[in-house]
């Protein structure tokens, strides 16, 4: 993105490192938080497969997605084509 947009590798680079550590640090003191309620501490694994499982839904749904377009496109043999002449043997057409 930030050579998309013509950004400057100081500012980019700048962005980068602060948006890591802020989500880093974010992340840890959630869980820590999250860990002195009692319901989250007691049912870690409940809430685990409830962020992993929907996070696999849309592979899932994409793998389907694509194996049956697999089984419903026809086969297709290679194209035929015709050979093209040099270019410098191309007779200029009036």
């Amino acid at each position: 993105m930030a050579g998309a947009t013509r950004m400057d590798f100081r500012r980019f680079a700048l962005y980068s490192v602060v948006g890591g550590v802020a989500w880093t640090a974010g992340v840890t003191l959630l869980g820590f938080w999250l860990g002195q309620v009692p319901l989250v501490r007691d049912h870690v694994a409940v809430f685990i497969v409830g962020v992993v499982v929907p996070s696999l839904v849309p592979v899932a749904i994409e793998g389907l997605r694509v194996s049956t377009r697999r089984l419903t496109l026809p086969v297709r043999s290679a194209p035929v084509t015709t050979p093209c002449p040099a270019p410098g043997l191309v007779e200029a057409r009036n």
